[in-house]
C-alpha cells in the first residue's frame, strides 16, 4: 500500500463510508478504489479531485502523497 491509498482508505473509514459509497460519489468503481487504497493504480488527476472533496480532504494534500 502506497501513501496516497493509505490516506485515502483512513479518510475513507474516519467518514464510515463503505468502498461502494465512496465509489458512487466518484463516479468509479468499488474495484477502483481498492485497487487504488491498495496501491495498485493511481487515479486520473479529475479523479483524484473527486476524492479529495468526497473524503473533504485538500486537493493538494492527495497529490504531495504521490
Amino acid at each position: 500500500m502506497n501513501k496516497f491509498g493509505q490516506l485515502v482508505k483512513q479518510a475513507r473509514k474516519e467518514k464510515n463510508m463503505t468502498l461502494k459509497e465512496l465509489a458512487d460519489l466518484v463516479g468509479m468503481s468499488a474495484n477502483e478504489i481498492a485497487s487504488i487504497e491498495k496501491g495498485k493504480r493511481v487515479p486520473r488527476v479529475t479523479n483524484i479531485s473527486r476524492i479529495a472533496k468526497a473524503l473533504e480532504i485538500s486537493y493538494e494534500k492527495l497529490l504531495e502523497t504521490l
